[in-house]
């Protein structure tokens, strides 16, 4: 079927105003808590809108977003920054980040296997969000996209090219990103289509602050896509959804710049990543050093894997055995660079002849200097 006669048969289209927008504004790398499963971060200053406020509106959500790139612009057939941008979208998608969207209705995301799609026409500049709704369509029409109730879960990111800036509407604010939908009602023999087409669009600007904005919008899409979902009533648009909780709050882990999102569950700003769990004790505390009745007080050191690395640590013993426990490694590094590991033992003094009392001791090697009792005292 040609473009024309799309048109001819389409019954009607309506531009929906934009959902939810990432507003523009400083960026504020966090500091995670050290000891979870995934990184858990509250902000320093509480959220503008509480918890309390977040409601289901009873909207529809997108179950699991299938992620379809879309760069706009002549330029970006030779921008180095494609390829960088796809990798890190591909390291989100692939990652654990989506997790604590189950509570929301979502079960993940995915990059859709047809791969990317570069469209060689330049947008207007400055854009609109309707421009970019109307590009969107144009994709509809020609079949380049499929039309929304063949896919209800795609979901179009459009990557802005470098140098075009975005216009927002009268009294509407500055942003890095937004996300949108179309209202398409059509009719075909034996298809009747009146279901929305949802996407994204993102700001030109650094690698980083691109999937930073992506991460925003794709949690934000999917739990709240016709801005009847997840909301907070009371907030203005654009500043009412779950990545506008925790806005502009990120953290760069694996060189992917990630933006946290706001949990029901955990009461907090939360970024669901991996962590490889390495850390290199190089101090301790105990009281009676020879004293195998007493047992360290703490461990302290650096760790030397994910988001946290280079940073120190300092852990009570029952901290450390639980960490071990879930598989983090611990060890100890010696003079000449020989490594120890750190080890749950097991020991029976006087009291606890029957079950014992767990206590943590390096592997037996040759050397000493990279025993726990040889370490200096923590501050």
């Amino acid at each position: 079927m040609t473009k024309a006669q799309q048109q001819r048969r389409r019954l009607n289209v309506r531009h929906q105003p934009l959902v939810g927008f990432h507003p523009a504004g400083p960026e504020t790398q966090a500091r995670p808590h050290a000891f979870s499963d995934f990184e858990l971060v509250t902000q320093t200053s509480p959220p503008v809108f509480g918890n309390t406020a977040l409601v289901d509106q009873g909207g529809p959500r997108i179950d699991f977003a299938d992620i379809r790139l879309i760069f706009w612009g002549s330029a970006w057939a030779s921008d180095p920054n494609r390829s960088a941008i796809m990798n890190a979208v591909a390291s989100v998608a692939g990652s654990p980040y989506a997790t604590k969207l189950a509570q929301y209705g979502c079960r993940g995301m995915s990059v859709d296997g047809r791969g990317p799609l570069l469209i060689t026409s330049n947008p207007p500049n400055p854009f609109t969000g309707q421009n970019v709704g109307d590009f969107i369509l144009s994709l509809l029409d020609n079949e380049t996209l499929p039309e929304p109730d063949e896919d209800f879960r795609l979901v179009p990111v459009v990557l802005m090219p470098s140098g075009f800036q975005y216009q927002p509407p009268a009294g509407g604010q500055a942003a890095f990103g937004a996300h949108g939908s179309i209202e398409w009602d059509d009719f075909e023999l034996g298809d009747v289509d009146n279901s929305n087409a949802h996407y994204v669009w993102i700001l030109n600007r650094s690698v980083s602050g691109m999937t930073s904005t992506f991460c925003h919008e794709m949690v934000e899409i999917v739990t709240d896509p016709e801005g009847n979902g997840w909301r907070v009533p009371t907030a203005p648009n654009g500043q009412d959804e779950i990545g506008d909780i925790c806005n502009n709050l990120t953290l760069t882990s694996g060189g992917v710049n990630y933006h946290y999102y706001w949990s029901a569950q955990d009461n907090a700003c939360v970024l669901p990543i991996n962590q490889t769990g390495q850390y290199q004790v190089t101090c301790i505390n105990k009281p009676f050093r020879k004293d195998a009745f007493h047992p360290l007080g703490f461990l302290g050191g650096v760790h030397r894997s994910g988001p946290l690395n280079g940073q120190g640590f300092k852990l009570t013993q029952k901290e450390a055995i639980a960490l071990i426990d879930k598989g983090e490694n611990f060890f100890v590094i010696g003079s000449e660079g020989h490594r120890a590991p750190v080890n749950v033992l097991l020991h029976f003094p006087p009291g606890h002849e029957v079950f014992g009392t767990r206590y943590l001791a390096t592997g037996a090697d040759q050397w000493k200097d990279d025993n726990l009792l040889s370490l200096p005292e923590c501050p």
